[in-house]
């Protein structure tokens, strides 16, 4: 091939230039590359990329950050109980207005069933003058889609609404609270305090409050339900809960607070939820075992039975959030199993670690696997597919978002601020990137056959620790998106690399294990990897291709001074190949590149302020390779020289084992 050149392992600290010397005559020094916004990346070709949110791709009710991300616009505190606030409100405000008199703003008309807990006249009929005093009384005496009014009180009934539709309306759920009493059974599960069941196709329930022993709410077999400004809180089991044990459910949750149920804060199995302007918040533990504490799960249905969990993964559910908050839930803020979600413009901040102190998750996205004598194997028909547009999710421990085997569109999106987990103070990566995996007695095991695909752009990730991002056995395409301050685990003070494209690597009984057959494949445009630990980019026994990139200021281990390079590429396990083109490398503390028994290819690629420039080492019979495709400089303190490639002993890193 013309005017490249093959340059093989090389002998000790013998240099070997990737330009012939007639090719560097040749080579006109680069004109300097300048960029008006200082932020934009100056790539060798001219341009300038602007990576991270543009300034004007804030989601409604965000504000950029003068960066590279966006904060949402919330109140500097949580909310008192009562109180909400979603992304571009500033204040805590209640739920909803109570307006004026008996009956406050509520739409009445001459069909309108009135319910006062306070009437004491007697020979309740349901009109203005002579309420009835129980909401139940009010449903039975409604005709099909009429309302309900339900003036200021306390009501301490479980409210079934089944057969027909009605619209329940309080005046507001500061003044208006229904209290179940846990003894509506069969067909309604787990005691709700109200359950809308088949036939009531276009229930409405607004302006109260709902609290009691069992679930707040409970709807299965329905369609076209609507909660509007709905305050549910202190409840024994999930809050607002939508299955398909009757049949599908539909309904649409609006403007309404989910604060303090147990196990779930909303949750929707082989059903549809819309949610709008909501906020799921301070979900519990499940008290009879301390488990879950979910804010919002959206999933495919898996009843518990004696027989264990039966899992229905062809029975997905759809969600859609848009402009909500979900904060100080345990376990993870928002789940999805097997099945399908949009969400934009929402913020998951503020997630507590489960009972055994290892999750906090922000965002959870996983397809159905289940465990076998062989491994985990997963069923493509409960695939999750998520879009994940002009969010934040923030202050949350073990990884920000996990996408496991699933397949997931993320844009304008912030992840930061992600801690270790208080068990052990291990992990703490922004995204995690993975195959399919199922939770086992022996830890995860994962099935590389079942790779997850996501597509990222214009977004930030940023202070996190262990992994910016990680991938494992999976395919990533990363545009024009920043991962900076990559710190260590803080247990062992080691890792910290921006981003890791891997096989899958797990604990295993002679040491860390690895599956040859399960690599990943990387695609990064446009990008800004800066201030890691350790390593910039790692690729490990896999692919990976990156062009228009900037990876920059890459320190060493501080224990001991160990690595601190750019990028580095190995074939410990299984060939590995890399393409870089039109990229910077600057501030290295080790190599630039580093290459470990593997194909690296670069063009039109500059190398800044390295110890070596290029670095190439054999490792398990394998010979490293660089390929030299034309217009690669090297230098500091504005040196331009060709870029040299020596063999000086390095060592790789040992085979990361991921972020569970």
């Amino acid at each position: 091939m013309p005017g490249v050149r093959l340059l093989a392992s090389v002998a000790l600290v013998h240099l070997v230039a990737c330009t012939t010397e007639d090719e560097v005559a040749q080579l006109p020094p680069p004109e300097p590359v300048s960029c008006a916004d200082p932020l934009a990346l100056a790539i060798l070709d001219g341009s300038c990329i602007r990576p991270g949110v543009p300034v004007d791709g804030c989601a409604e009710g965000f504000v950029h950050d003068g960066e590279y991300g966006c904060n949402a616009v919330l109140p500097t505190e949580v909310c008192p109980p009562g109180l909400m606030a979603v992304p571009g409100e500033t204040a805590c405000r209640p739920v909803m207005p109570c307006g004026e008199g008996r009956w406050g703003d509520i739409a009445v008309d001459a069909n309108t069933q009135y319910v006062d807990i306070f009437y004491t006249g007697g020979a309740s009929d349901g009109s203005e003058a002579r309420p009835w005093t129980r909401i139940g009384d009010g449903i039975m005496a409604a005709a099909p889609g009429a309302l309900v009014a339900i003036a200021r009180g306390t009501y301490v009934e479980d409210v079934l609404v089944s057969g027909k539709a009605v619209r329940l309306s309080g005046v507001c759920p500061d003044e208006v609270s229904i209290v179940g009493v846990g003894q509506l059974v069969d067909p309604c599960l787990e005691t709700p305090a109200i359950c809308i069941t088949a036939g009531a196709d276009g229930t409405e329930v607004r302006g109260v409050a709902i609290s009691g022993p069992g679930r707040g709410l409970w709807l299965s077999g329905v369609a076209q339900v609507l909660i509007d400004r709905v305050w549910v809180h202190d409840v024994g089991a999930r809050g607002i809960s939508a299955d398909n044990t009757l049949g599908a459910a539909e309904l649409t949750v609006r403007g309404s607070l989910v604060d303090k149920s147990h196990r779930v804060g909303l949750f929707v199995a082989g059903s549809e939820v819309h949610i709008e302007a909501s906020v799921v918040r301070g979900t519990l533990p499940d008290p009879t075992d301390q488990s879950r504490g979910r804010g919002i799960a959206i999933q495919f249905p898996c009843p518990d039975s004696p027989m264990g969990p039966q899992c229905e993964p062809t029975a997905r559910a759809t969600g859609t959030v848009v402009g909500s908050l979900v904060e100080q839930t345990h376990l993870d803020g928002f789940f999805v199993w097997g099945s399908d979600a949009h969400i934009e413009a929402t913020v998951i901040r503020d997630i507590l670690p489960d009972s055994e102190q290892l999750f906090g998750v922000g965002m959870e996205i996983r397809s159905w696997c289940a465990e076998t004598s062989t491994g985990a194997v997963c069923d493509s028909a409960g695939r999750a597919n998520v879009t994940l547009r002009g969010s934040l999710i923030e202050r949350v421990i073990h990884h920000g978002l996990g996408v496991s085997g699933a397949d997931a569109l993320i844009e304008a999106m912030t992840v930061r601020d992600v801690l270790p987990r208080p068990s052990d103070q291990l992990r703490g990566s922004g995204i995690n990137i993975q195959a399919g995996c199922t939770t086992t007695a022996m830890g995860l095991v994962c099935d590389p056959s079942a790779a997850a695909n996501v597509t990222m752009r214009n977004s930030l990730v940023d202070r996190t620790h262990q992994y910016g991002i990680f991938i494992a056995a999976s395919e990533a395409h990363i545009e024009t998106t920043v991962v900076r301050d990559s710190a260590p685990q803080v247990a062992d003070n080691t890792l910290g690399f921006g981003m890791c494209n891997q096989l899958v690597c797990l604990p295993g009984p002679l040491g860390v294990e690895c599956d040859p057959a399960s690599h990943s494949n990387l695609t990064l445009l446009g990008s800004l990897i800066e201030r890691s630990y350790e390593l910039g980019i790692l690729v490990g026994s896999s692919d990976a291709r990156i062009e228009s990139s900037v990876v920059r200021t890459t320190s060493p281990r501080a224990s001991d001074g160990r690595f601190g390079d750019g990028i580095l590429v190995e074939s410990g396990y299984a060939p590995a190949s890399l393409s870089i083109s039109q990229a910077r490398i600057e501030d290295s503390a080790r190599a630039g590149l580093s290459n470990f028994g593997a194909f690296a290819s670069l063009q039109s690629t500059r190398i800044d302020c390295a110890a070596f420039e290029l670095a190439g080492e054999r490792l398990k019979e394998r010979e490293f390779t660089f390929e030299d495709r034309g217009d690669n400089r090297c230098g500091c303190s504005g040196s331009d020289e060709p870029c040299k490639a020596v063999s000086a002993g390095l060592e790789p890193p040992p085979p990361p084992t991921g972020t569970d």
